[in-house]
């Protein structure tokens, strides 16, 4: 009972939200490509416990570079999830980690599917 308020305020938010999201996409090419998932529809991927890396600008992705490829050299079989917050951070990741690309899927928001939620492989 105690969420239905704030239900009720995300949904009006959500609905002053939409005009300016279709405003900026007909302006913004760049911003049209991912005003989608930036609502948190994500595509569908076939994860088998992923390790999932959240980095959440272009800094945390310098940080994390080390890391990712850490974890693939010692744990070649398993699927990694990076996710940013940030445009810049999504192209940064793609740009420093090309060699990983197959391995690597990059969101811009973090992904909220239960079965993301285990680290193991």
């Amino acid at each position: 009972m105690i969420y239905f308020p704030y239900h009720i305020i995300l949904t009006c938010l959500l609905l002053l939200y939409v005009p300016y999201l279709i405003l900026r996409s007909l302006l913004q090419e760049r911003f049209r490509k991912k005003w989608i998932q930036r609502l948190g529809f994500l595509p569908r991927r076939s994860f088998k416990k992923p390790i999932w890396v959240h980095a959440a600008s272009v800094g945390e992705v310098l940080c994390s570079v080390p890391l990712l490829r850490r974890i693939k050299t010692e744990i070649p079989h398993c699927e990694i999830v990076l996710s940013t917050m940030t445009s810049t951070g999504n192209e940064t990741a793609k740009t420093l980690l090309l060699s990983h690309r197959s391995s690597l899927h990059y969101t811009e928001c973090p992904p909220k599917d239960k079965s993301l939620s285990s680290p193991d492989c």
